[in-house]
């Protein structure tokens, strides 16, 4: 059983041209009747692959325009004959505000890559963490399960990758570092994060492509900021090719012009084909994004490079929201502690009547899980609690807590990043009163945000410590989202 896709196509005209929906900056075709991949991309995966709700995919005009481009071959009389027929672009770089559909383009391109691109084909997915390669990684695996004629083909499996039955293929994903990419012989690497990828890990995988005729190396990303070093040094490259210093290196950007705010006309459709197109409606963007960090708007939004920021809260604005804290039966209580136990903050947040009220009320020196249990087995005596901690420091208490009978809620790295914003919308919002506790306030000048795909989080800096901090933003996050308790009544 074989999958029916058309054959290489010529397209007549440039298919970004005039559209509102186009690029601010890409680099040309060869010709304006190009040659691509793209047509027989967009018949296989709009006829195969299925999004979660069952429906085929349906891609946008822009996102169709984009793989043509993308996969641009050079055509059979170019007059360097080494070239002709091959694969136009070896490296190409992406970037666009969020929420675009970055995710859907990175596995529709997974899927030519172990289809359409070579006969024996190596696919590598990488980022920065495993977590964030499996967003591509997830769809294409449901796609292909979720189709009998992908299924017939491809062999998906949650741990050991997607292979081709007859085993002459592979898409897997690898951990972001240089380390043995040099080595494997890929054949289409798709890269996530690049603000966040250090440049021995691009570097790495396009120097392990370099035996394959046809190999590509494609990064799709948000803008960055001053730290960002690799993606800058892309920047720079794609504007060179598309002044055409570099025919193998293709840059296609969105984003809006210089000094640009939320509300300018037409910003936030030049950062975002999927509003420009008309899928997101313009208003539900400034709805969305309104009283967010600036720097956020303009980095996640307007796709702007922002200046690196290491302070996630002004201490006057913290300083306004202390107050009185009324008393409250039910209550959330948010654990966070350092990396050695050598000091532990518990605080106690509450809803009332729409707004949130946390104080501290434990901080333990050298404590251990075994104590720690002890304490919240007290707390629970007094009243309905909940209980809510990072994954990453208290998994095992969180487990713990939840085979006694408690609500505990254990919140991942993506869930942190939720939770950081949760606390900085009511906290400069004025939605929350805190308690003023001198530790906390000591602490907060301490606390930084850090970058994490295109989201941001609260953390530690250098050696200080904020556990007080990030037991403050834990409880505020989760009493903020958590169902309020209901009584049940029983015939």
């Amino acid at each position: 059983m074989t999958v029916a896709v058309p054959e290489v196509l010529t397209v007549e005209g440039e298919v970004f041209g005039g559209q509102m929906w186009a690029p601010v900056r890409f680099t040309q075709p060869l010709r304006p009747d190009f040659i691509t991949d793209g047509d027989r991309l967009i018949a296989l995966v709009e006829r195969h692959y299925r999004l979660p709700d069952g429906r085929l995919l349906r891609l946008d005009d822009w996102q169709k325009a984009l793989l043509r481009h993308v996969l641009e071959r050079y055509p059979d009389d170019w007059p360097d004959q080494t070239l002709a027929g091959r694969l136009r672009y070896r490296q190409v770089v992406i970037s666009m505000g969020r929420q675009n559909g970055k995710s859907i383009l990175g596995a529709v391109l997974a899927i030519w890559g172990l289809l359409q691109h070579v006969k024996a084909p190596t696919v590598v997915g990488v980022a920065r963490s495993v977590e964030q390669a499996n967003v591509i990684y997830g769809r294409v695996e449901y796609a292909v399960r979720h189709d009998p004629k992908l299924l017939v083909r491809l062999k998906p499996s949650g741990t050991r990758g997607i292979r081709k039955r007859d085993g002459s293929g592979s898409y897997q994903l690898r951990p972001a570092l240089d380390e043995g990419l040099q080595s494997v012989p890929v054949t289409l690497v798709l890269a996530d994060e690049l603000h966040l990828t250090k440049p021995a890990m691009w570097d790495s995988v396009v120097t392990g492509q370099r035996a394959q005729q046809d190999a590509l190396v494609a990064g799709i990303t948000t803008a960055g900021d001053s730290s960002s070093v690799l993606l800058k040094r892309l920047y720079e490259q794609g504007e060179e090719a598309i002044a055409g210093g570099r025919d193998r290196f293709g840059f296609f950007l969105w984003e809006a012009p210089a000094g640009a705010k939320l509300e300018t006309p037409g910003a936030i459709e030049a950062a975002n084909p999927a509003v420009a197109c008309g899928r997101i409606p313009v208003d539900q963007v400034l709805s969305d994004e309104k009283g967010k960090p600036e720097p956020d708007i303009q980095r996640y939004t307007l796709n702007r490079f922002v200046a690196a920021s290491t302070t996630w809260l002004p201490m006057s604005t913290w300083r306004d929201r202390a107050g009185d804290i009324p008393e409250h039966a039910d209550q959330v209580y948010a654990i966070s502690r350092t990396q050695g136990w050598e000091n532990l903050s518990i605080t106690a947040t509450c809803k009332v009547g729409g707004r949130l009220y946390t104080q501290l009320v434990a901080s333990l020196a050298r404590s251990d899980r075994d104590e720690l249990l002890e304490i919240c087995s007290h707390l629970a005596a007094l009243g309905p609690a909940t209980f809510a901690m990072a994954s990453s420091d208290l998994s095992s208490v969180g487990k713990a807590l939840r085979d006694a009978g408690h609500d505990a809620w254990i919140l991942t790295q993506n869930e942190m990043c939720q939770a950081s914003a949760t606390a900085w919308r009511v906290i400069t919002q004025g939605t929350m009163t805190h308690a003023a506790d001198p530790l906390l306030t000591a602490q907060m000048p301490y606390a930084k945000r850090v970058n994490t795909g295109e989201s941001w989080r609260v953390t530690s800096r250098g050696s200080h410590d904020s556990d007080a901090v990030l037991a403050t933003v834990i409880g505020l996050h989760v009493a903020d989202v958590k169902p309020p308790k209901t009584l049940q009544l029983f015939a």
